[in-house]
């Protein structure tokens, strides 16, 4: 069986080894799993089988059905950007194909406080943490750290006077906000982005959505 899934892959594709999950439910298989895939890849995540969950009929074709993104399918094989940008709204499109802004104080996440983590509106890869979010004054969501430094990509964004630092996501390649030295501690960094940018996923939803290995930042 892991031989057939590693055939499977692409293991120069970052589509499909960036996200890869092997799911085990004795010790013995885990450990069999770390043995092959100790020479082959450490991208390969291997995670405890949690058993599954029985889709609603309301779950059925769900892209059709709903103005939103079905965001955990979005990387992997078969992973068609195009047909995710054309189901962003004009605004999404704008700010993360555009390098556009969406105005302060009046977004979706500004002033969001409910726990749980931001990931990228096309592409779905993690991104921030309510952990790391803090009230900046700018009227945008602030991050004084990243929930996984791998997803991201910093650009010198020369457009204004000053030169700034774009912050982008790695596989959808979309444009996030900007970062800044004039965070709190213990970085001193602010990541300031646009809501359009991100899909917020409550705790009680991250399981469900595909998550789950992101739970243990809001265990007491």
């Amino acid at each position: 069986m892991l031989t057939i899934y590693w055939d499977y892959l692409n293991p120069d594709d970052d589509y499909t080894t960036c996200y890869a999950k092997v799911f085990y439910k004795t010790e013995a298989e885990k450990e069999r799993a770390e043995l092959y895939f100790s020479d082959k890849s450490k991208d390969v995540k291997l995670l405890s089988a949690t058993g599954f969950h029985t889709a609603k009929d309301e779950h059925q074709d769900y892209y059709h059905t709903e103005p939103t993104i079905d965001f955990h399918e979005t990387l992997g094989e078969g992973w068609n950007k195009e047909a995710k940008i054309a189901m962003l709204t004009e605004l999404q499109r704008r700010v993360t194909q555009e390098e556009g802004t969406e105005p302060p104080f009046d977004n979706a996440y500004w002033d969001n406080k409910e726990p749980g983590i931001y990931v990228d509106v096309v592409s779905g890869e993690a991104l921030f943490s309510s952990t790391h979010k803090y009230k900046s004054g700018t009227g945008w969501p602030s991050f004084y750290d990243v929930l996984e430094p791998d997803n991201f990509q910093l650009l010198d964004d020369n457009k204004l006077f000053a030169i700034r630092t774009e912050v982008r996501s790695k596989l959808g390649d979309s444009h996030l906000g900007h970062l800044f030295n004039d965070g709190p501690e213990p970085t001193g960094l602010r990541y300031c982005m646009n809501s359009a940018s991100l899909h917020f996923i409550p705790v009680k939803d991250m399981e469900k959505e595909g998550y789950g290995e992101y739970l243990y930042l809001f265990k007491d």
